[in-house]
Parts: C-alpha cells; structure tokens; sequence
C-alpha cells in the first residue's frame, strides 16, 4: 500500500534509536499485533490459561522492551495522558484493598472482595503495560498505518471466518473444539454474540475514515470499503441488538465528522472534484447497502424482532412471568446496582468485587449470580462510587480533547486513522450502555489501543507541526479546517 505522501517522516523515530532498537521495537509491534488478534481468538481472554498466557507474554515483552530502553534509547519513554485514568483507578483500586480497623477493632476493607479486586488489578496492570507499549514503538504516520492496516486485515478475516463458522455451526468452536457447556448465543470465537459485535464494530469504522478522507485511493478504496461492509455484515448476522446499534453510531460518527473535509479537499490529478466526490461517496454507500443486504440475507424478521424485542434476551436469562422483557433481561439488574451505587456512592463497592457485592442488594433469588451489570458506566460506579465515576469521565475528555486535536492533523493518513479509530471507540462507548464488553481482555486492550492511537496522533501534531496545522481549536473549526491542512499536506508532498 502506497501512502507515502501522505506521510509525515519526521515525525519522532530517528533522534531516538539505533538500528538495534528500531529491531527490537518492529518485534515488539509485531507481537503486540499479534495480541489484538490472538485475545480475540481464545475466546476472548476470559478464561484462567488465557489471561495467564496473555499476562506472562506481556511481561517477557515489556522486559525486553525495558532492556531495550536502557541500551539503545537516547530519549524518555512517554507516557500517554489517556491512559493516566486506568493508572489512577488502579492506584485507587489497591487503596481499596488496604485493610483497616474500626472502632470495635473489626478488620475492613473498602472491597467486598479484595481477592477480586487484585485480579482486577492485574489484569488492568497488564492492559496498562501493554498499551503503553504501543504509544512507545508505534510512532510514526507510517508505523501508525501499519499497525492499524493489520487490525483492519485481521478484522475481515475473522468477520469471514466468523461468518463461515456461523451458518456452519456444529456446536464447536472452530469445528473442532467441543465447549463444556454448549453456549446458547455463540459467535465466532466469542461465547456470546454481544461481544463478538463489539470487537468487530471497533474495527468497521477505520476503513471507512481512510477511504473519507482520500488515505487510500483507487482499487485500494474498494478493498477498505468492501472490509468494511463486510465487518458490517458480521455484526449484522450475530444480531447483537447492541452491536447493531453501536455500529450504526460509529459508521455515523464517522461519516458526520469526516464528509465535510472529505468534500473539501484539493483534489489532485485529473478527475474533476465533483467526480472524485461522486465515487468517493458511491464507495461509502457501499456500507449501508452492506447492511441492508445482510438484514436481508439473516431476514428481516430476525433482525428487527431483535432491535425491537427483548423475549430472546429474556430467555438467556432463564426467567419468566408478567413482567416486561427488558426488566428481565437487564432492567432489574440495573435497579440492583443503582442501590448498590446508592449505598456505597463514593468509594464503590470494590473493583472487581461486583459479583460478591451483588447479591447483597439483589431484589430476587439471593443465589442467582450476576457478574456484571450489563452496562458498564453503571458498573464502574459500582465498583469505585464517584472516584471511578470522576476516572471515567476524565479519560472521556482526553479522548474527545486528543480526537479534536488529531482531526486536525495535516497529514492525511494520520488523521484518517484517527477519525477512524475514534468512530470504534464511540461506538464501544455506546455498546457499553448495556453491556459489558470493556471487562473481556480482548475487546478491551482493543478499546485502550485504539484510543491511544488517537492520543498519538495529537501529540505528534502538537510537537511537529506543519504549516496549515492547527491544534488548539474547537470541534467543529477542527472538523471544518481539516479538509484544507489535509490538502495542503498532499500539495506539499507532490511538490
């Protein structure tokens, strides 16, 4: 793939390494890739081997990256601002487990559970570390776009195989692998269908972004449409409610945020602006058509008995009666947690300790087991009251502080992946509404990595500059001027 002017090349690589460390770093991306992919693949990383496997190459590979620093580094590692609220919650997570004696001399903690809360803290602490890895050896426009370029591969073959394996199904994963206990809702390698959607719709939108805003161009344009639409119609098939409606908000996102510089570029070459428009935009159609096909393809009847009844979500639940399906299937869930929210609103009941804490305030069978509450703002509030709560909100404003910054960018593949990588994380960010998709390891590291993405993009538009660039703006004068630094980057690199 062709983006080399596109490309910024001064960006911050050869000042800081040798030759040595630029071989360890391509490894270290290497595997990290490799991680996005393979968390995906063993179900999600929710079971004990995985999370121990995922753990132990984690920490081999930030040891070698740590020697790598030491021997060949000549300047600071950094330190992402996005991921300083997964730092701080974990601090305030360990304080939660500090044990503490009252007046009567009793042993307390703030945690319910405090061995649920160090699992919490180390699977965080491992997010952390591996996702502070990736802001550290993946630098560059184009070490960016190469990262991202295979997330975007790996996201179609899996939609494909996903896809195949569903009209397949033989009640084993990967036809070969039999689960103890046959699930009721599987997709792909994901156990629920929820969560397979929520991993695919983090990748649908950053194609589109790169073919928006001219990245990638010509049959290539065809290629990031066509693995678009395709991912589009893996959520489609898994009718995921909440995929389905998630991906639509990061599709839109992105479309909102990206038609307008997308019309206002320079275009090079021969064809007219209005030609290039008019197939710019056909290619883009291509995604709702995508969607539509699928709907058609799964049934119509299937796909809005699902946006518009709750009965099969009531069912995986096992409960019955006269009560309405969304209470059954998530709204009593959710008035359990708003009294737990309610009874420890600022200190929360634990991280991690959600599953001890939540039969306490269960309005039914105290021995049914609820893992989490289905949506994951109501949950971090759970687990950390206002603290976690404030964490949460602070990362939500780097983000859309770092996206605003990024989008302005004038180089066009770095803002493409950023608009991109910031429509997956919109849409996660409206999946976690109702459900819980940021505590499985794979879609999570997934989330922080491409959020991080974005936050490398604005810090290497705000530390190396072009002229026509502008960082410190609002939104939409970002949006609106992000057509002009764009093309005045192609018109630079052409002369």
């Amino acid at each position: 793939m062709n983006t080399a002017e596109h490309t910024i090349e001064n960006w911050p690589k050869a000042s800081g390494r040798s030759s040595s460390g630029s071989l360890i770093d391509r490894m270290v991306a290497f595997v990290l890739r490799s991680l996005l992919a393979l968390t995906a693949l063993a179900f999600g990383t929710v079971e004990p081997w995985s999370i121990a496997l995922f753990g132990i190459v984690v920490i081999i590979l930030f040891t070698i990256w740590s020697i790598r620093l030491a021997l060949f580094s000549t300047r600071r590692p950094a330190f992402p601002s996005i991921l300083l609220p997964l730092f701080l919650l974990i601090l305030y997570a360990i304080v939660q487990t500090i044990p503490r004696i009252d007046a009567e001399g009793r042993r307390w903690t703030i945690s319910m559970d405090p061995e649920a809360t160090w699992m919490a803290i180390e699977v965080a602490g491992i997010l952390l570390i591996a996702t502070l890895m990736v802001a550290n050896v993946v630098e560059t426009s184009t070490e960016l776009f190469r990262f991202v370029r295979f997330v975007i591969f790996f996201g179609l073959v899996y939609s494909v195989f996903s896809l195949i394996n569903h009209f397949t199904w033989n009640n084993k994963f990967f036809w070969l692998i039999e689960p103890s206990t046959i699930p009721a809702f599987p997709f792909g390698s994901f156990v629920n269908r929820n969560h397979f959607a929520g991993y695919i719709e983090m990748i649908a939108p950053i194609p589109l972004a790169m073919v928006l805003l001219r990245a990638v161009r010509g049959e290539l344009s065809l290629i990031f449409c066509f693995a678009s639409a395709l991912m589009s119609f893996s959520v489609i098939a898994s009718l995921s409610r909440g995929g389905i409606v998630s991906l639509i908000s990061g599709l839109v996102f992105v479309v909102f945020i990206g038609i307008r510089p997308a019309l206002e570029c320079r275009w090079p070459g021969r064809l007219r602006p209005g030609h290039v428009i008019g197939i710019r935009l056909l290619a883009t159609l291509t995604i709702p058509a995508a969607i539509f096909l699928g709907a058609i393809q799964v049934g119509t009847d299937a796909v809005i008995e699902r946006l518009g009844s709750s009965r099969q979500a009531a069912s995986e639940l096992n409960f019955t009666g006269n009560e309405s399906a969304f209470h059954k299937s998530r709204g009593f869930i959710w008035e359990d947690t708003l009294r737990m929210i309610a009874d420890n609103p600022i200190l929360g009941a634990g991280v991690g300790a959600y599953q001890t804490a939540y039969p306490i305030y269960s309005s039914r069978d105290r021995f049914h087991i609820v893992g989490q509450a289905h949506n994951d703002y109501l949950q971090v509030l759970a687990d950390g009251g206002v603290i976690a709560g404030s964490l949460a909100v602070l990362f939500i404003w780097i983000f859309f502080r770092s996206l605003r910054q990024a989008i302005a960018s004038a180089d066009a593949t770095a803002s493409s992946l950023a608009l991109g990588c910031g429509g997956g994380v919109f849409a996660m960010l409206v999946h976690s509404l109702f459900d819980f998709n940021l505590q499985l390891i794979s879609n999570g590291l997934l989330f922080i990595v491409l959020a991080t993405i974005v936050w490398r993009v604005a810090f290497n538009a705000r530390q190396y500059p072009l002229p026509g660039s502008r960082t410190k703006r609002s939104l939409w004068q970002a949006i609106s001027g992000m057509g002009s630094t764009a093309g005045h980057s192609r018109r630079v690199s052409e002369v």
